[in-house]
C-alpha cells in the first residue's frame, strides 16, 4: 500500500439535536410528496397474509377442487407497468393514491396451491414451485378481487354445460365476482392443443370494472357437456402495458456478481495484509462474524418458514437449513474480514472516529459523541428521504416495494415482517457502510489523491454499490434516472462518514433502509401486522431516544481512558524495541572510532559487523603521546562478549568504558588485571569477555601486547603468515577475580601486516554446514594480496569474502583491525 499523504481530521461530535431537527425537515418533505410517487398511497384496508390463503382457497373450492391438504404460499406482486398504462389511458393521469382507491389491481397478492415436494430439489422461486407441485395459482387485487386463475398439471376444474356466453357470464359473476352482462363476447378458434379462448370485453375505457375478461378452456376427449377451465384472467387496459426499463436478466446477473466478486478480492486482499501484519481485533471479528452469520441466517429462515417451507418435507427443510446455514457463514465471513480491514486502517489513519467505536464496543452508550453520532445519523437520514422524494417527483417515477433481493416486498411475507425488516435494514446498512464506504474511503485515503478527488471518488463507488448492489429503493425510471439518484444519495452518505464517524453513517442508511419498508406494513389493518409496525417503528425509534439521553446526560470520552487493541500494544512494545535497539546500536557504533589515525609508518583501518543488529564485539585504538603532545604510541583493543543481541551489547559497551579508563596510563597488562574483578563483579557469571590490548611504539615498532583469552593476532611478513604466540595466564575477563596477566613484545618490521580478529572470523559458516576455521582463515590472509593494498582496502575485501562465504549470514559478530607497517 503506498505512503499515505493524509492528514486525518477529527469527526464532528458536537451535539447532533440541530442536525436531527434538518431532518426533521427532509422527511416531512418526503411525507408532502408521497402521494405523488408512493406505489402503496391510497391503500389503507389491504388483505393480509391469511384474508388472501382464504380467499383463494375459498374459490377453488367453489370451482370444486379439493383444498383441505394443500399447501399454500402467498407472495405480493406489483404492476408498475399497468399503472402507468392505466395512467396513458384514463382521464386526467390518475396517481397511484386514485388508483388505489378504485381499486386497480396495481399490487396484490399471488396465490399458489400445490402437494408437498417430498424429493429434494432446486426450487428457483414460485413460477418454478408451481410447475412442480402446483394445483393452482390465483392472483387477488389488495381489496380481494379475483384478477387471475390457472390450474396446475395436476388439478381439473371441471364446469358443467357447454362455453357459451350465458354460462360463462353466471361463472364470472358466481365465482370470480364480475357482471359481465354488458360486454362484448367473443369466441375464438381452438389451438393446436384444443385450447379455445372465450373473450367479454368493454367497448369503453373506465374505472368501472375489468376492461376485457378472459376465459382459456379445453375439452374432455369424450365430448361430453362439460369443459375444463384452464385460465381466468380480468385486464383492466386496452393495450397491453409496457415492459419497465431496466437491466435485462442476464445483465442484471452478471454487473451483481462482477460487484460481488471486486469488493469481496478488495475485502480479502486488505484483510489479510492487516492480519498479517497483526493488525487484528480477534474478539471483534468473531463477534462480527457470528452476529452477522445468525441474523442472516434468521432472516432467510423467517422468510422460507412464511413462504416456501409450506411445500417441504421436514427432511428437506432440515437439509435446505443447512444450506442457509452455510450461505450465512460465507456472508459473515465477509462482513468480519470486511470490519477487519475497515477498523485496522482507520486506526492507523488515527482516525477521530475510532474512541466512539471502542466505546461503542464496550457497550458504552452513555457518552456525549456516541448520542450525537447516533442524533446526527437520524439528521443524515432525514436528508436521504428529502432526496429520494425530490429526485421521484422532478422525474416523474414511482417508488416501489423494494428489498435487498429485488423481490417485491420479501419482508412482508415473512413469519415475522417487522423482525425481518429490522434484521435485513441492520445488516444492509452496517456491511454496506463498513465495506464499501468506509473500507473503499480508508483505502483512498492511502492515495497521493487530493482531498475533494477523494471524496468524489469514494461518493462514486458508493453510488455504484447502491445502484448494483444494496438498492434501498426501486423505481420505474430508467438506469440512468436510477443511477443519478443513487449517486446523489451517496454524497450525504460519505459526507456523514468522513465529517460525524461510521456510527452516524450506520445509522442514517439503517433508519432510511426500514423507514423506506415501513410504507409495506402500514397498508394492512390487522391485529398481527399492527404489532410487526408497531415493533418496527419502536426499533427506529430506540437508537433516537438512547442518543437523545446521551447527549444530554452522558459523559465525554475524555474523562476515560482510551482504548488500546492488544494488536497496537504488541506492535508499540516492537516499535519500542526497536527504538531501543537502534539506539544501542547507535551508542555501540559511537563508540568505535570514528575513523583511523594517520599516523607516520602504521596504516590503521578496522571494521565491526554484528550478527544481529547489535553484538557483543568492540574495538578501538587510541594515540597515545608523550609529555610534549608528540604521537609516541598506538594503543588498541579489542573485544568479545559470550553471547550475542543486546545483553552481549550492553556487556560489551561497560568493558569499552572501562578500558577507556585504563589504556592511556597503565600497561596492558595492568589494564587487563585491574579491569578484570570490576567485571566480575557486575556481569552474570555465566558472561566471560575474551579481550586483546595492545600498544605499537611508533619510534622502535615494537608491539606490547596482553591476551585474555583472545584469538591469537595473525602476522604475515614476506608473504608467510603465522600466528603469534600469547603468553599465560589466559582466563577471559570476568572468569576469575583475581588473575594477573602478562605482557609479551614482538618487533614489527616495513611491510608487517598485522591482523586482530574476533572469534566470528575462524567460525564463519558456510550454508551448507562448512567452517572457515584457523588454518583456512591463516592459508587466505597468506593468498590475499596485501603489498599494494591500504588497510582500509585490505578489510574491505576480508569482509566481502566473509560474507560471501557466510551467505551472508554471519554465525557471529566479526570484528578486525587490520595494521600495516610502511615505509
Amino acid at each position: 500500500m503506498p505512503q499515505r499523504a493524509f492528514n486525518p481530521a477529527r469527526i464532528i461530535d458536537r451535539p447532533g439535536l440541530q442536525f436531527s431537527y434538518l431532518g426533521v425537515i427532509g422527511i416531512v418533505v418526503f411525507l408532502l410528496l408521497r402521494s405523488s410517487f408512493d406505489f402503496y398511497m391510497g391503500i389503507s384496508e389491504a388483505l393480509n397474509k391469511q384474508e388472501a390463503a382464504e380467499t383463494a382457497l375459498t374459490t377453488a373450492a367453489r370451482l370444486g377442487l379439493q383444498t383441505d391438504t394443500v399447501s399454500v404460499l402467498a407472495l405480493r406482486f406489483h404492476e408498475p407497468a399497468l399503472f402507468r398504462q392505466l395512467q396513458h389511458e384514463l382521464p386526467g393521469t390518475p396517481s397511484p393514491q386514485q388508483v388505489n382507491r378504485s381499486d386497480l389491481p396495481i399490487s396484490g397478492w399471488d396465490i399458489g396451491a400445490g402437494r408437498k415436494i417430498e424429493e429434494p430439489g432446486l426450487i428457483a422461486g414460485p413460477d418454478n414451485l408451481f410447475s412442480q407441485s402446483g394445483l393452482f395459482r390465483i392472483r387477488l387485487s389488495n381489496q380481494g378481487n379475483i384478477i387471475s386463475f390457472e390450474t396446475g398439471n395436476d388439478a381439473q376444474v371441471v364446469i358443467g354445460g357447454r362455453p357459451d356466453a350465458p354460462g360463462l357470464i353466471s361463472l364470472a359473476d358466481s365465482v370470480f365476482g364480475y357482471n359481465l352482462s354488458n360486454y362484448l363476447f367473443t369466441e375464438e378458434e381452438k389451438d393446436r392443443e384444443g385450447r379455445q379462448r372465450f373473450t367479454f370485453e368493454r367497448g369503453f375505457a373506465g374505472l368501472g370494472g375489468p376492461h376485457k375478461v378472459t376465459f382459456n378452456v379445453s375439452f374432455p376427449a369424450d365430448n361430453t357437456e362439460h369443459f375444463l377451465l384452464k385460465q381466468f384472467s380480468a385486464s383492466f387496459t386496452a393495450e397491453k402495458p409496457v415492459p419497465l426499463p431496466g437491466f435485462g436478466q442476464f445483465w442484471q446477473s452478471t454487473s451483481i456478481m462482477l460487484s460481488v466478486v471486486f469488493f469481496a478480492l478488495l475485502i480479502l486482499a486488505t484483510s489479510v495484509r492487516q492480519i498479517f501484519r497483526g493488525r487484528m481485533e480477534w474478539k471483534r471479528s468473531l463477534f462480527i462474524f457470528g452476529s452477522v452469520t445468525f441474523a442472516q441466517y434468521l432472516w432467510q429462515v423467517l422468510y422460507l418458514t412464511g413462504t416456501f417451507y409450506a411445500f417441504f418435507d421436514v427432511s428437506i427443510i432440515a437439509i435446505d437449513q443447512l444450506s442457509q446455514l452455510i450461505s450465512a457463514s460465507l456472508y459473515g465471513l465477509y462482513a468480519a474480514f470486511a470490519y477487519v480491514a475497515w477498523e485496522s486502517l482507520a486506526r492507523e489513519l488515527k482516525s477521530g472516529q475510532i474512541p466512539v467505536i471502542d466505546a461503542v464496543w464496550r457497550f458504552d452508550f452513555m457518552k456525549h459523541e456516541v448520542g450525537a453520532g447516533i442524533l446526527t445519523g437520524y439528521g443524515f437520514a432525514g436528508f436521504y428521504f428529502a432526496i429520494l422524494a425530490l429526485s421521484l417527483y422532478s422525474f416523474n417515477l414511482l417508488l416501489l416495494p423494494q428489498d435487498s433481493l429485488l423481490e417485491a416486498s420479501r419482508e412482508v411475507v415473512s413469519s415475522a415482517p417487522g423482525l425481518s425488516i429490522f434484521l435485513n435494514s441492520w445488516l444492509v446498512s452496517m456491511i454496506f457502510v463498513i465495506a464499501h464506504v468506509g473500507l473503499c474511503y480508508n483505502i483512498i485515503c492511502f492515495t497521493t489523491l487530493g482531498e475533494n478527488l477523494r471524496m468524489l471518488l469514494s461518493m462514486l463507488i458508493a453510488a455504484l454499490s447502491i445502484f448494483v448492489l444494496l438498492p434501498p429503493f426501486s423505481s420505474d425510471g430508467s438506469l440512468l434516472q436510477t443511477f443519478i439518484i443513487c449517486l446523489i444519495l451517496s454524497i450525504p452518505l460519505v459526507l456523514a462518514y468522513r465529517y460525524f464517524g461510521i456510527v452516524s453513517a450506520i445509522i442514517s442508511w439503517f433508519v432510511f433502509f426500514a423507514g423506506l419498508r415501513l410504507l409495506s406494513l402500514i397498508i394492512f389493518d390487522d391485529i398481527f401486522y399492527t404489532w410487526q409496525t408497531l415493533f418496527l417503528i419502536g426499533v427506529l425509534i430506540a437508537p433516537f431516544a438512547l442518543g437523545l439521553v446521551s447527549v444530554l446526560y452522558g459523559n465525554k470520552l475524555s474523562t476515560v481512558s482510551s482504548y488500546v487493541p492488544a494488536y497496537e500494544e504488541t506492535i508499540q512494545k516492537r516499535l519500542r524495541s526497536e527504538k531501543e535497539l537502534a539506539i544501542a546500536k547507535e551508542s555501540q557504533f559511537n563508540l568505535l572510532p570514528a575513523k583511523a589515525p594517520e599516523l607516520p609508518r602504521l596504516d590503521v583501518f578496522g571494521f565491526f559487523s554484528p550478527s544481529y543488529e547489535v553484538g557483543g564485539d568492540f574495538y578501538d585504538y587510541q594515540v597515545l603521546s608523550d609529555a610534549l603532545g608528540k604521537p609516541e604510541k598506538l594503543a588498541l583493543s579489542i573485544v568479545d562478549v559470550s553471547g550475542k543481541g543486546m545483553q552481549a551489547a550492553f556487556n560489551a559497551i561497560f568493558t569499552s568504558g572501562l578500558l577507556l579508563s585504563r589504556i592511556s596510563t597503565d600497561s596492558p597488562a595492568e589494564v587487563l588485571t585491574q579491569i578484570n574483578p570490576t567485571l566480575c563483579k557486575k556481569t552474570d557469571p555465566h558472561t566471560f569477555i575474551t579481550c586483546q590490548v595492545g600498544y605499537i611504539n611508533l619510534n622502535d615498532l615494537t608491539l606490547e601486547l596482553s591476551n585474555a583469552g583472545h584469538c591469537p593476532p595473525m602476522l604475515k611478513r614476506n608473504g608467510k603468515c603465522e600466528y603469534l604466540s600469547l603468553p599465560a595466564p589466559r582466563f577471559p575477563l570476568g572468569f576469575i577475580p583475581k588473575v594477573q596477566y602478562t605482557n609479551t613484545q614482538t618487533r614489527l618490521e616495513e611491510g608487517d601486516l598485522l591482523l586482530f580478529y574476533s572469534d566470528g572470523l575462524p567460525e564463519a559458516q558456510s550454508p551448507t554446514g562448512d567452517r572457515m576455521d584457523f588454518e583456512r582463515l591463516r592459508l587466505y590472509i597468506e593468498t590475499l594480496d596485501t603489498g599494494t593494498k591500504k588497510s582500509a582496502a585490505i578489510c574491505e575485501e576480508i569482509k566481502r569474502f566473509i560474507l560471501t562465504f557466510s551467505n551472508y549470514e554471519l554465525a557471529d559478530d566479526t570484528t578486525l583491525i587490520c595494521i600495516k607497517i610502511t615505509a
